[in-house]
């Protein structure tokens, strides 16, 4: 059975490699590029969504259940670039300059933060309203892969972040960093900015400077050293706080 899953999540990782590498082939504009990312994201849900009824899973997961959303997100470049875009396309003006101070003003708390804090720290994403994603059509792929199979232990491990409790579906979340890491390891090839990155950090960087896209379709870096995901520290690997 587990040469069946690797043989599965190796078929996912390759196939999705490739038609990403044929994408980016032709690619002439950061509109397009932009684009790939949208569709490579939705062919992981795809991919996902078939994973799980084709194999009877069966998930805890349902709208308005927001427990994984207290969780801090990294992604790379393009998938917050692809939010940001999104967001001024759907978003207000008054909207926009409000998710831009919320996530200023986190991104500077944890600045004070150190990898430890950061990993402990449990507060609601900053794109979350009414326990409702608001840009689920474009989200990252770390929130597309994170499916529970007990609300029980999301809700222990959401009053504490160090409890013992069973959360994470092995299956998916291996199958969407399967596809995940193909898209990365395709940007990478290509030249493009690769690093994770906080989420709420780029992102209001991006909100406040448009120049990001085009450092970014520069095969530059796209968002500033502050904003990219902070390493842990040297040493014996830290313990595991849950199965995500």
């Amino acid at each position: 059975m587990e040469d069946d899953f690797r043989r599965l999540f190796d078929g996912i990782h390759a196939q999705t490699l490739a038609a990403m590498e044929k994408d980016l082939a032709r690619i002439s504009s950061l509109p397009e590029l932009l684009a790939v990312t949208q569709a490579a994201l939705q062919h992981t849900t795809r991919t996902l969504s078939s994973i799980t009824e084709s194999a009877g899973v069966k998930t805890a997961c349902s709208s308005g259940c927001s427990f994984c959303c207290w969780h801090r997100v990294d992604a790379p470049a393009h998938e917050i670039l692809l939010a940001a875009r999104y967001i001024r396309a759907h978003w207000t003006q008054e909207e926009i300059d409000a998710l831009r101070r919320a996530a200023r003003q986190r991104a500077e708390e944890e600045l004070r933060m150190d990898y430890a804090q950061r990993q402990r720290s449990i507060r609601p994403c900053v794109l979350l309203e009414e326990n409702i994603c608001r840009i689920y059509p474009v989200r990252p792929g770390a929130c597309r892969r994170y499916f529970s199979g007990s609300i029980d232990a999301c809700h222990r491990l959401w009053e504490d972040p160090q409890a013992e409790a069973a959360v994470g579906i092995p299956l998916l979340s291996d199958a969407g960093h399967a596809a995940g890491s193909a898209m990365l390891r395709a940007f990478a090839a290509a030249g493009y900015d690769h690093y994770f990155y906080d989420l709420s950090a780029a992102l209001a960087e991006a909100l406040e400077d448009e120049a990001c896209e085009q450092r970014w379709f520069a095969k530059q870096a796209a968002f500033s050293a502050d904003a990219r995901t902070l390493m842990p520290p040297p040493g014996p690997p830290a313990p595991v706080i849950h199965s995500w």
